[in-house]
């Protein structure tokens, strides 16, 4: 079989994986559900209240919310009291729901119980895991803003911003390809966790630098994100067209990016077995 038709094939087969797992969809679809509602509770109980005294527009804009809270500065203090804690809730949800799939599609098995019994088993795991990317990523955003300020940046002073715009431009797609790069690191160390099941993953997390710096992982990582960007624009194409179904689409291209997320982890799931039978032959 040539590496082509592997490819197609291990992608095929994920994508289906994917559309599948119905119980797991699903279940991602209903929770995601409440937490949108959780979140949009609060906020628009809040903005309510600031706009008893106050004309409200048929669709509430930015810049009417932003106009607001130039109007009440307590308006920004009482959505970040409520935020931070449903967005910390959803976070950990996140953490359980990414050790449920990856647990499913390493076993192959997409029932519910199998799901739940993942997040369960490798939760702290990647939980820890989740805090490393997060300090790496402010770091390396950290280091990207520093490159972007260096110098002298004041526009009132310079004679030109075109050089300013420019390197933004450059540094944003460098964030691009190393969060790429990151992604798939990220993802394959889950898939080699759950394969070695190690208490630790100091050394399978600097082994998986190596597993994913090959053509056909990167393929396979590269053309199921294309897939999924493809789908989203679809389905915001044909709510903007008709937009009688658009509350529809939002639902759709909800269930594209879990997909997308299933589809992956199981493409990278049967690669990551692939190279480990390779290894043993």
């Amino acid at each position: 079989m040539s590496k082509q038709k592997t490819i197609l094939s291990t992608i095929a087969l994920s994508w289906k994986n994917a559309a599948g797992s119905w119980q797991i969809w699903s279940l991602l679809l209903l929770v995601n559900f409440i937490f949108a509602k959780l979140i949009s509770a609060p906020i628009a109980n809040i903005i309510d209240s600031a706009s008893l005294n106050r004309v409200i527009p048929a669709n509430v804009s930015l810049t009417y919310i932003y106009d607001l809270i130039q109007n009440d500065q307590h308006l920004v203090s009482q959505i970040m009291s409520t935020l931070p804690i449903i967005l910390g809730v959803y976070l950990l949800w996140t953490v359980f729901s990414t050790a449920g799939i990856v647990n499913s599609v390493f076993y192959k098995d997409f029932k519910l119980s199998t799901f739940l019994s993942g997040g369960l088993k490798f939760f702290f795991r990647f939980l820890r895991l989740t805090i490393y990317m997060l300090i790496l990523l402010g770091f390396i955003g950290f280091i990207l803003y520093k490159v972007l300020t260096f110098g002298e940046i004041n526009i009132f002073q310079i004679d030109s911003e075109d050089f300013l715009i420019s390197r933004a431009v450059w540094l944003s797609i460098c964030f691009a390809v190393i969060y790429t790069f990151l992604k798939l690191w990220n993802d394959w160390l889950k898939i080699t966790i759950a394969r070695l099941n190690p208490k630790f993953f100091f050394r399978q997390s600097i082994g998986a630098i190596s597993q994913i710096l090959n053509i056909k992982t990167i393929v396979v990582f590269l053309i199921n994100i294309l897939i999924a960007l493809a789908m989203i624009l679809l389905f915001r194409t044909i709510g903007q067209i008709i937009p009688i179904v658009a509350i529809l689409i939002t639902q759709v291209i909800i269930l594209a990016r879990l997909w997308y997320k299933i589809a992956n982890l199981s493409s990278l799931s049967m690669l990551n077995s692939a190279l480990d039978r390779a290894e043993e032959s």
